[in-house]
């Protein structure tokens, strides 16, 4: 529904481990989006280090939290259907 980078999700461990953990996991929750119809996943992953400033930043307190805070809030399991279990 939204468009922009601003709305993509994203990863940033900090080890070579983390990452291929973590791009298993991205991989294989956009193989079942596709079993489903949807489109290719646009989640980044790379190693924070990686990243134009290398540090993380947590977002503002009011998008901290989002699925606790609204539970039946917008999400991919929500929207799709398809459950990333």
């Amino acid at each position: 529904n939204d468009v922009g980078t601003q709305y993509r999700s994203a990863f940033y461990p900090r080890t070579q481990e983390e990452l291929e953990i973590i791009q298993k996991l991205v991989d294989s929750y956009d193989k079942k989006l596709a079993e489903n119809g949807f489109g290719a996943m646009t989640t980044e992953v790379k190693l924070l280090g990686d990243t134009d400033s290398g540090e993380y930043y947590l977002a503002e307190d009011e998008h901290q939290q989002y699925l606790y805070k609204v539970p039946n809030g917008y999400c991919p399991h929500h929207s799709t259907g398809v459950r990333c279990d």
